[in-house]
């Protein structure tokens, strides 16, 4: 049997779709604004703005007629028939998100044109009873929910705690603020003013306000916001030079047409870009602003509007590639200390087709390590190692043991070799939850300080137990800062930022599904980007033959154990016949 579903539950499905929290609300109001033609948005939330929020533009305003419209659902001002479609240059257009919002809180609208006296006031309770009456209110519209998912249980358990969603309400204010200079933004939270634009159309004071006095001073901008002819996509904005590279994707933002959106094409082009400059690893801070005809693309991919489509994704990737990529060897050819980063460019060509790289992961089961050199003896006449059934011959290069078993030659790279052992030791601890009390803290002389974006605090904020389990131990300095006190004796003093970040990148990403998994990703992380690079042997240091030993008795018996946690081999055989055969044996 199939039923025709009333109008207030065909509200409720879309509200799951467009209005899955508050700043997906928060999103959608001031998004209207915009297309209201506002020069002045300010707002405000209480209790993560599931209690209250309020956005206030002076826009161009409703009549009562309008007003009367804008709550039902597929009722919008930005599209009249199909052929709107193919061409959208609103950022709302579907004509569900005031319906869906209304349908699932207490709903407030007061607006007025500037051509009227007197303005008008819309009331509702859960997408019922509304009520339109006169009212006396400024040029404009302010629209303000309170209660947000009162009424839905089911959806209000998967809510975050409030400070949480009020960090993702402020992340979104700054996506907005970011792609439209032209537009003063002030967020107020729980009566404290975090954000302030001052909307004088200059995209370099918006992102000085965003992002700070010593982040604007470290891009690198190019390009401008006019097309030529020729130019079916233009491309421009600010990207961080390399040496300011950041350690995950969190302050990647890309604007096309002035909407904030996720493209994976525009991500990969963008990262090909830095790599071709300079094989870091970081990934760029960057505010990239893209333009193109409004039929190129599709914006209806997703209910909320995030993510967008190109018609040709290869023109799209070549077009960001190249004016990235430009940028950062201008601004090389111009700065002698960056030009010899410059040599290290590995191709001209963009590589639009990426393949997947893929870092092995840690064994399932991989033994426990003791960090003391196990027992060993030497000969004196031939300066050689005996153990077990394998003598080592030497090192090379301070970087390579060399150590003949049976048939075989088999070199080991000693610095990615403890690597490894030190990663496995710090992920098995983690996969036995019996044993967190091993990882023991060292307190810290001087406090690491680490300034986190609104997504990355709320990230942190719902793994904060995991990360002090594992011995990382934390005090808000404030909302978007934390001061490291104290951390595990394995990771080391070292690295403790990018730690944090990653996890708090991963967390927010969704790169999290169970609480073991939060910890032991946790550790790996940890392994990884700390312990694994800082603690470990160097090459080109030489080792003492104590040490030397005891590595390579560890490589010997962990047979299972092929790459680092970078994916780079720890060892490779030469077999004796391949030497002979060299020698024409």
């Amino acid at each position: 049997m199939i039923n025709l579903l009333d109008v207030h539950v065909s509200n409720l499905i879309a509200a799951g779709e467009v209005v899955d929290r508050p700043s997906s609300a928060l999103k959608e109001i001031v998004e209207n604004s915009i297309d209201a033609k506002a020069n002045f948005v300010t707002v405000e939330i209480n209790g993560g703005g599931i209690s209250y929020m309020r956005v206030t533009d002076n826009g161009e305003g409703m009549d009562p007629d309008d007003l009367g419209k804008c709550v039902l659902r597929h009722a919008t001002s930005k599209i009249k028939d199909e052929k709107d479609l193919a061409k959208i240059n609103t950022l709302g257009f579907r004509g569900e998100a005031l319906a869906a919002i209304a349908s699932v809180s207490d709903l407030k609208i007061f607006t007025k044109t500037k051509e009227a006296q007197i303005g008008f006031a819309l009331k509702s309770s859960s997408g019922q009873n509304t009520e339109i009456s006169e009212a006396g209110c400024a040029d404009g519209t302010t629209v303000v929910v309170e209660r947000l998912f009162s009424k839905i249980p089911a959806r209000q358990k998967f809510l975050k705690r409030d400070v949480t969603e009020g960090m993702y309400c402020k992340w979104i204010i700054e996506k907005i603020a970011l792609s439209n200079p032209f537009i003063s933004f002030k967020f107020i939270q729980d009566g404290k003013q975090k954000v302030f634009t001052p909307g004088n159309g200059n995209h370099k004071d918006a992102i000085y306000s965003i992002f700070g006095a010593e982040a604007a001073e470290n891009f690198i901008a190019f390009g401008n916001s006019e097309n030529r002819a020729d130019e079916e996509i233009k491309v421009f904005g600010f990207v961080s030079k390399i040496e300011n590279g950041q350690k995950t994707r969190a302050n990647e933002n890309f604007f096309v047409n002035g909407r904030y959106v996720y493209s994976k094409t525009i991500m990969s082009a963008l990262e090909e870009a830095y790599k071709s400059i300079s094989q870091t690893g970081d990934f760029p801070l960057c505010v990239l602003y893209i333009n193109v005809d409004e039929s190129k693309i599709d914006i209806n991919v997703h209910p909320q509007k995030m993510e967008i489509k190109f018609s040709d994704e290869k023109q799209a990737y070549s077009a960001v590639y190249y004016a990235v990529k430009g940028a950062l060897s201008d601004f090389g050819d111009a700065n002698p200390i960056f030009a010899v980063k410059n040599q290290t460019a590995r191709k001209e060509k963009p590589d639009f087709e990426k393949k997947e790289q893929k870092t092995p992961k840690a064994e399932e089961n991989p033994p426990e390590f003791s960090f003391p050199p196990a027992e060993y003896s030497i000969s004196e006449k031939t300066g050689t190692y005996k153990k077990q059934n394998y003598k080592i011959l030497g090192e090379a290069f301070y970087g390579y043991i060399l150590i003949e078993k049976e048939e075989n030659i088999l070199i080991i790279d000693k610095h990615a070799a403890h690597e490894r052992i030190i990663y496995d030791i710090i992920t098995k601890r983690a996969s036995d939850r019996s044993k967190i009390s091993d990882f023991q803290s060292q307190i810290l002389f001087v406090p690491e300080e680490v300034s986190l974006t609104p997504k990355e605090a709320a990230g942190i904020l719902e793994i904060e137990n995991e990360i002090k389990s594992l011995g990382i131990l934390f005090e808000w300095k404030n909302e978007n800062t934390i001061l490291v006190t104290e951390t595990p004796a394995e990771i080391g003093e070292s690295n403790m930022g990018e730690i944090i970040k990653e996890a708090a990148y991963l967390n927010s990403e969704g790169g999290f599904s169970a609480e073991q998994t939060v910890f032991e990703k946790l550790a790996q992380i940890s392994a990884k980007k700390s312990a694994a690079c800082r603690a470990a042997m160097k090459s080109g240091i030489s080792d003492s033959a104590e040490n030397i030993s005891w590595l390579a008795d560890k490589v010997l018996s962990y047979e299972n154990a092929r790459y680092c946690p970078h994916g780079r081999p720890i060892a490779f055989e030469i077999p004796k016949s391949e030497i002979e055969k060299q020698f024409k044996r």
